[in-house]
């Protein structure tokens, strides 16, 4: 079925990563590590210590982000696997039972503190105040009603449910893959058939690597559930969990997410990018192959230490289409949505340049909402749900 055009003609396309939830008090990828430190102890605490020591000689930098760690764990149990295969290095390398003890024991070692982290991953995600998320994401919300933007498409790197709650918290239309009226199931139907209301805006978000909220089961099938620990019986969480590696975009729920983040981008006039280190080189493809093909497309960086240039050698497209802002997801909300109006408008004459944050203070913490129903708009937006 062809991508729905009530989605990818939208005119901004916005694109967040951990950064974007860490006023939510939710990790980026170097602050993920930090905390698993506190969380270790004993032969993991030992085990966490050499990965992260042979990262930073290997790479001869500190810190060491959970990717980074994540990806030197796997690729030694899958080398000292491949090594016992051969005869010859086996009878060398593991020449005594009592060796072979040890290499066993260091290997275990690894798989426990791989198996922790990923468990740990769960755990911090899932974990989202409600009203903190809709506070954050409010002005957003705003935003898109005030600008008469039907749809707005949301792609989010991130595991945890920030966007979903502020949704609920503050009674927004929104549709995310899950038939909600139907055992709770996921299924690329709800983009598919998505059809725009008049009288309100409606977030059509993306999981582009899964949700902590999701598991699949034995006949893959995919459905939403809460506050579940990693992996339980009959189930798999649906994540893929942080990694520098290529990853498999052709299930889904990722493949549906991938292809219209792809189309989305040949129409949109704005990409925001709020929150992300953009190394994800599948990303980072699509969004080069875009620009490529969509040459009146712009970019609005959102981002602490992301300078201009940094951006868009990153993004893959010439700085001129890029502006940056180095300010915190949050703290200068209203200053990334002037940007996008200014570009959508024609008013940005010159782009390519760094633009400082201004000193806006966040908004007032209001009153928390009426969470016992959701307006009328949302049922109807996605009744199909």
């Amino acid at each position: 079925m062809r991508p729905n055009s009530a989605i990818i003609n939208s005119r901004v396309v916005i694109l967040t990563g951990a950064g974007a939830s860490v006023p939510l008090g939710r990790e980026a990828t170097l602050g993920f590590t930090e905390l698993l430190k506190t969380l270790v102890s004993g032969a993991l605490d030992e085990a966490l210590t050499a990965a992260l020591d042979s990262c930073k000689k290997r790479l001869g930098s500190d810190p060491i982000d959970v990717e980074v760690l994540l990806d030197h764990l796997e690729a030694c149990l899958e080398y000292v696997a491949y090594l016992k295969t051969d005869l010859h290095l086996e009878q060398w390398l593991f020449r005594s039972n009592n060796e072979h003890a040890r290499v066993d024991l260091a290997v275990q070692s690894y798989k426990q503190l791989r198996d922790f982290t990923l468990d740990q991953v769960v755990k911090h995600y899932r974990s989202i105040d409600p009203q903190d998320a809709e506070n954050l994401y409010q002005p957003l919300f705003n935003w898109a009603t005030a600008s008469d933007i039907q749809t707005l498409p949301i792609f989010t790197l991130n595991y945890d449910t920030a966007v979903e709650e502020a949704c609920d918290a503050g009674e927004k239309a929104f549709i995310d893959g899950i038939r909600r009226r139907y055992r709770r199931e996921w299924s690329p139907a709800v983009f598919d058939d998505y059809q725009p209301q008049n009288d309100s805006s409606t977030l059509v978000l993306f999981k582009m690597h899964g949700s902590v909220s999701w598991l699949r089961d034995s006949e893959d099938r995919i459905f939403e559930t809460h506050n579940q620990d990693r992996d339980p019986p009959g189930h798999r969480h649906v994540i893929q969990y942080p990694s520098l590696r290529a990853k498999d975009l052709l299930q889904e729920p990722f493949k549906t997410a991938y292809d219209y983040f792809a189309e989305c981008l040949q129409h949109s006039s704005v990409l925001v990018v709020v929150g992300t280190s953009l190394r994800d080189a599948e990303l980072t493809d699509i969004i080069e192959r875009a620009f490529d093909a969509n040459p009146a497309a712009l970019a609005v960086v959102m981002s602490r230490s992301l300078t201009v240039e940094e951006a868009a050698s990153r993004l893959r497209v010439p700085s001129d289409r890029v502006v940056a802002i180095q300010a915190r997801f949050g703290d200068n909300t209203g200053q990334l949505l002037q940007e996008v109006d200014n570009l959508l408008a024609g008013r940005r004459k010159k782009l390519g340049k760094n633009v400082p944050a201004l000193k806006i203070p966040r908004d007032p913490t209001r009153p928390p909402p009426d969470t016992s129903r959701r307006r009328a708009a949302t049922q109807a937006a996605t009744h199909q749900r």
